[in-house]
């Protein structure tokens, strides 16, 4: 049993010797430049996401609030009395004649055709 104990030292020491002689290797010189590099694309890349994401999010709000906007005001269009219709015609009459709108012509003439 001592006589193992001793050559299992011997070998302890055989390979701490070879751990001591063994020679550093030098990097590639421009190892830190590309790990560098890819560190910092990689936080652009995250950077890029959370603003893509937060387009995405002030869209799908922008959307709904001139969804809400129009529904609110097709409620009110349609919800007058008689006098603000009667208003509201005069109105667009006169913004008709203004610009001159003629709602039975089109400028594309297939659609000017009468049957």
């Amino acid at each position: 049993m001592n006589r193992e104990k001793i050559n299992i030292e011997a070998e302890i020491e055989q390979t701490i010797k070879l751990f001591d002689s063994i020679e550093t290797l030098e990097p590639d010189q421009f190892m830190y430049t590309r790990v560098k590099a890819q560190v910092e694309e990689s936080a652009k890349t995250k950077k890029q996401n959370i603003f893509s994401a937060l387009f995405k999010v002030a869209r799908v709000i922008l959307f709904i609030l001139l969804l809400t906007v129009n529904l609110y005001s097709v409620i009110v269009y349609f919800q007058g009395d008689s006098e603000s219709t009667a208003l509201r015609q005069d109105y667009l009459d006169s913004i008709k004649t203004e610009y001159s709108v003629n709602p039975g012509y089109s400028s594309y003439p297939a659609l000017n055709s009468v049957d």
